[in-house]
């Protein structure tokens, strides 16, 4: 009898403590307010690195600020401040993904040597195999070439654009270093839940210059069985002077933590009562 009544408690209390991880999964939400202001991620960008570009504890990020003229370096172009890709952020929750990107450059695009440039589309490689699968459409100012639709769709990418396409005297520059660019051909799986590309001028570059975030949410379950940890997430502009790319990768959860600990003890419960 007394073993029995052991197991009863000890399957009571697997039953419980499952459904307490249930609801904290299901009650896990960020709610990131897509606006472009940043101080939710806790980031404040600056100028000539004099800010604090870490975010706030649990966030995937990369930061690589350049500021200067036209003829500062970037990697792999030139360009300065209104080139510049500075930082990209992620971040997730039960329901969505969500995204922010600074950078130096406006979403109407800009000309140099009669070459329109454009920004690029946030590219997304589920399993970081360099297939970029997906992809969100950033402006409505886009090359010729590029798939023209709503800003903030998000597209099952069949093609992509490389950096300078459709200029000869530029065809290879950058190429497959700073790919993909835009998107070219593909299907709309869905929308964004919300969408920001603009100018925040709280957040000052230094010489009359300012920086620009892109800023969104997307609904994880678009992605239906393609979401998964490894993702990269990848952003450029059309001429590729400067990139980012993002790797997020597997980490334990507080609630997998609680569940080692949970078969922890259920293990030593197994034992007493055995």
């Amino acid at each position: 009898m007394k073993r029995e009544k052991g197991m009863s408690n000890f399957k009571m209390i697997k039953i419980l403590f499952f459904i307490a991880g249930i609801l904290l999964l299901a009650g896990e939400s960020f709610g990131y307010v897509i606006d472009g202001d940043l101080s939710d991620w806790e980031v404040k960008p600056g100028y000539y690195n004099s800010s604090d570009w870490k975010p706030k504890e649990g966030v995937f990020w990369v930061f690589e600020d350049q500021t200067g003229g036209l003829r500062e370096y970037l990697g792999p172009g030139y360009g300065g401040q209104f080139y510049d890709v500075e930082a990209i952020y992620f971040d997730y929750d039960s329901e969505y993904a969500y995204i922010a990107i600074v950078t130096g450059f406006c979403k109407s695009g800009r000309s140099w040597r009669g070459i329109n440039i454009y920004p690029g589309d946030i590219a997304l490689d589920f399993g970081a195999d360099g297939s970029y699968e997906y992809g969100i459409i950033t402006s409505s100012y886009r090359p010729s070439y590029a798939l023209s639709e709503d800003v903030g769709g998000v597209y099952k990418v069949s093609s992509w654009a490389v950096a300078f396409e459709g200029v000869p005297d530029y065809q290879n520059c950058w190429r497959g270093k700073s790919d993909p660019t835009v998107i070219k051909q593909g299907d709309i799986i869905g929308e964004t839940n919300q969408f920001f590309y603009g100018v925040n001028y709280q957040y000052y570059a230094g010489d009359n210059k300012w920086h620009h975030v892109i800023e969104t949410s997307i609904p994880l379950d678009i992605f239906e069985d393609d979401w998964q940890l490894p993702l990269r997430i990848h952003w450029t502009i059309t001429c590729g002077n400067d990139y980012l790319d993002l790797i997020v990768t597997p980490e334990p959860s507080s609630i997998f933590l609680l569940s080692l600990g949970l078969f922890g003890l259920g293990s030593l419960l197994r034992k007493k009562y055995s």
